[in-house]
């Protein structure tokens, strides 16, 4: 699989014991989507960034695709428990920051990226969502996303 030439992540609950020496490329639930319905696939993100990186996600991602896993939208329901198997076969680290059970998805990944880059790594939020990109760009962190129209990922700058 496309995986092995990047590497594994090892989940992880402390965030210090990432990989200092990779780009880390926090996924959130409509990229996950994305990817659940094929539009985006692990050499696309190697081939955009061109540098080493470990695919992350946090606990509220994870639990929101729980949510639509048992939705009563068929394909909503199939595309969100894909998701949910390519965390495992992809190895994308889940952190669990113990954030408030509250807080919304969106809010977590924004939260998480700032707290991450405060910790030094570089970070990129992936996501399809325009309002969370200029939320994440008005913040001053970068974000990788799906371009419909061409059908590729871009991003808007790589944070090395």
């Amino acid at each position: 699989m496309e995986t092995s030439r990047m590497g594994t992540c090892q989940t992880i609950e402390e965030p210090r014991n990432l990989p200092s020496n990779k780009l880390l490329v926090l996924l959130d639930t409509n990229f996950l989507i994305y990817m659940a319905k094929g539009l985006i696939v692990p050499s696309q993100i190697l081939e955009t960034l061109d540098y080493a990186y470990c695919l992350l996600t946090i606990a509220p991602v994870k639990k929101e695709l729980e949510t639509l896993s048992k939705s009563n939208k068929p394909k909503l329901a199939r595309l969100a428990a894909r998701a949910l198997e390519l965390l495992s076969q992809l190895k994308i680290t889940l952190l669990d920051l113990q954030l408030s059970p509250e807080i919304k998805a969106d809010d977590a990944i924004i939260l998480a990226a700032q707290h991450l880059k405060k910790l030094g790594f570089n970070t990129l939020i992936a996501t399809c969502d325009k309002s969370m990109r200029r939320r994440a760009r008005a913040l001053g962190i970068p974000t990788l996303y799906y371009r419909e129209s061409e059908g590729i990922l871009e991003t808007d700058w790589v944070p090395i």
